[in-house]
């Protein structure tokens, strides 16, 4: 294993008891193997490479110390993953969740802090995450958070500050939102500073959002709906299989026995016509009853895949369904945001209209008054002069 540099307590075998388990998962491309590698302390703890193709088609697993907690950290295929069919993810993604034999306590989802977040994205993630039911163990990881600024708290400045902001997509809003804003911004190409100081605040910092997330869900531990189903259905075929095997091996029993008691009879007497038929009829009775078993046992598996076909299209309709009466949502805020702003400019003209009618009366009030004042005075010099034959001066 090619180490970074860093002393670190790796155990890629797998052996030992830990504390808590971490998975990582996330779109493919955004970066989870590497960041698995920079907890690791390593370059090749596991396959990753750059670009937009899956590197990790299987789980993989190890145990680290962070912070004097050993944390079991699980690695898993990319959710755009080209090369395998949904139904393989999932079955690749219930192999990671073994991995985990005590459970997982948190669930990180890797999102590139450098690469644009698309509609694409969003969709997978939120598909992913529903059906999995994650939500209540997830926390994001932003990776290559060196593209955000030159330290730390530049970075998660400029995270928060293009959050608010409108350009962010609303999808990405909702997924904070959704994990109640628990997200760790890491640099695991090229830590800048220190190596050592950054390795130890991301594992501090790390290892107090696994912490959180113990509490929050009072230390029960993340489980999946459809694995637990699977796990049902497992147990009860065995189940019915060691009880066909069983009533198989009493029945050889039996005809062990019997064949036991007619080789005995052979040597003391000739059988029978009769005997001989009966003989073999029991065993054409057995031959038939293991071809029934065999043709159940065939259907069974038929209505078990059919089963899990529908449960698939019904989950893929539920979200469907549920994508459209967003948008069904968002359109109708929209338009009422629409018409209040229409409502406002109306409100904001008829204000402005009144009060320029206000202004247009209170002048043509005061022009009527200095003029009534004009004749007023004209009227007086007239009279006083006719009286009294001088001219009046008015101040």
């Amino acid at each position: 294993m090619a180490s970074s540099g860093l002393k670190h307590d790796v155990n890629l075998s797998l052996e030992g008891d830990y504390d808590s388990s971490l998975l990582i998962t996330g779109v493919t491309g955004n970066g989870k193997s590497t960041l698995c590698n920079f907890l690791c302390c390593s370059k090749t703890a596991f396959e990753a490479h750059s670009g937009f193709a899956s590197v990790t088609a299987k789980s993989a697993a190890a145990i680290i110390t962070m912070q004097s907690k050993r944390i079991k950290l699980i690695d898993t295929p990319g959710f755009c993953d080209d090369f395998e069919t949904e139904e393989e993810h999932m079955k690749e993604f219930g192999e990671a969740l073994v991995l985990a034999s005590k459970g997982v306590n948190a669930i990180g989802l890797v999102i590139s802090a450098k690469a644009r977040y698309t509609s694409n994205e969003a969709n997978t993630i939120q598909s992913m995450t529903e059906f999995h039911e994650m939500w209540s163990h997830m926390f994001i990881i932003f990776t290559n958070a060196g593209s955000l600024g030159d330290n730390d708290q530049e970075r998660a400045k400029q995270l928060e500050d293009s959050i608010k902001q409108d350009r962010c997509p609303s999808s990405l809003k909702d997924l904070i939102h959704k994990v109640n804003k628990r997200y760790i911004l890491i640099e695991s190409v090229k830590p800048t500073g220190d190596p050592e100081a950054y390795y130890q605040l991301k594992t501090e910092q790390l290892n107090t959002m696994i912490a959180k997330m113990n509490e929050a869900n009072n230390n029960r531990v993340y489980t999946n709906a459809l694995f637990r189903r699977a796990k049902e259905i497992i147990d009860k075929l065995i189940e019915e299989k060691e009880k066909e095997e069983k009533e198989l091996v009493s029945k050889m029993e039996e005809a062990k026995l019997d064949a036991e008691k007619i080789k005995e009879n052979m040597k003391t007497a000739t059988l029978s016509k009769q005997q001989i038929g009966i003989i073999t009829k029991k065993r054409e009775d057995l031959e038939k009853e293991n071809e029934i078993k065999r043709t159940q046992t065939m259907l069974q598996t038929l209505t078990e895949v059919r089963q899990k076909s529908l449960e698939k299209e019904n989950v893929q309709n539920e979200v469907q369904k549920r994508r459209l009466e967003k948008q069904a949502i968002e359109k109708e805020t929209n338009e009422k945001l629409e018409e209040q702003r229409k409502r406002k400019i109306r409100q904001e003209a008829q204000t402005e209209a009144m009060e320029k009618l206000n202004e247009l009366l209170v002048n043509e009030r005061r022009i009527n008054e200095e003029l009534q004042g004009k004749r007023n005075r004209k009227w007086y010099k007239v009279l006083v002069k006719k009286t009294t034959g001088k001219d009046c001066v008015i101040q």
